[in-house]
């Protein structure tokens, strides 16, 4: 079966319904930026970002990312520590030299020491760092770092 986006999005919805997670229908006008190089899974982030109000632009690869990387500086970067088109370390280094200011959120299937070494770069770069994922997660757990922004 393909996925399309609306069945995504109905997964996504069930999933956090499921979670006890209340949609919020009203944008909150908070600019999210997922980089993740896998679509699928991206596209999964966007829906549980949208259903609590945030207006999300997805980059999933290398064209995506020079096209919207100048576009909007977003207020929050949920940032996937190793994307196929370079480092998301790299990303972030770029982002804040174009301005970005806002909170990040790592993720990653990396071990502890990398997530710590990443967080420390972070902090190095003036990122205002929120969290770590490791993945895989709970959508419940990114909505409860996301949530209260």
């Amino acid at each position: 079966m393909i996925a399309t986006a609306d069945t995504q999005y109905n997964v996504a919805q069930d999933a956090l319904t499921g979670q006890g997670i209340a949609p919020n229908d009203v944008s909150s006008g908070v600019r999210l930026t997922i980089i993740e190089d896998d679509a699928a899974l991206a596209s999964l982030l966007a829906s549980a970002c949208r259903h609590i109000g945030f207006d999300v632009t997805l980059i999933t690869d290398e064209q995506s990312y020079r096209r919207q990387r100048s576009k909007t500086i977003p207020d929050v970067l949920l940032l996937d520590l190793n994307v196929g088109f370079g480092t998301g370390l790299d990303c972030l280094e770029r982002f804040i030299a174009e301005g970005f200011t806002g909170y990040v959120l790592l993720m990653s299937g990396c071990d502890e020491r990398v997530f710590r070494f990443s967080e420390d770069i972070c902090r190095k770069l003036g990122a205002r760092l929120l969290a770590s994922l490791a993945k895989p997660f709970e959508l419940k757990d990114l909505t409860d770092y996301l949530t209260p922004i």
